[in-house]
């Protein structure tokens, strides 16, 4: 498992610049001379290799919820697409950590609290950055 989150990683960072023009616009990289369809079907592979390694973590509930809720939230606090994918696996980390120690703490299903702290963190920020606007 970790031999493939480590080539996730780095394939995200190795075809950062062209992964960003790619998801932006598709059309413009082609014109560039990306190679469109590979990076169609490697995102196809990474997405898969993703969910298949979470469900055999945390379960197919689980894996939506952090598949959707620290993008979400990133998308949120941030515009740009390099502090998008940061603050989205920043929060990622925060919700399964805290989430975790909640349910050690309160002694619940630690799926179902961390999905509802993700939910509570999502909802507070949209709250929050509502009145700001």
């Amino acid at each position: 498992m970790l031999f493939l989150s480590l080539l996730i990683l780095v394939s995200v960072l190795a075809f950062y610049k062209d992964w960003q023009v790619f998801l932006f616009d598709e059309e413009f990289a082609r014109l560039q001379g990306i190679a469109v369809n590979f990076y169609h079907y490697f995102l196809y592979v990474l997405v898969t290799v993703c969910i298949i390694l979470l469900i055999r973590v945390v379960g197919i509930i689980l894996v939506l919820a952090l598949l959707s809720a620290p993008a979400a939230s990133a998308s949120l606090c941030s515009g740009h697409f390099k502090s998008r994918l940061f603050l989205s696996v920043l929060f990622s980390f925060l919700f399964s950590f805290l989430g975790l120690w909640l349910s050690y703490t309160l002694d619940i299903s630690s799926g179902a609290c961390i999905v509802v702290f993700a939910f509570c963190i999502y909802t507070l920020l949209l709250g929050i950055l509502r009145k700001r606007a």
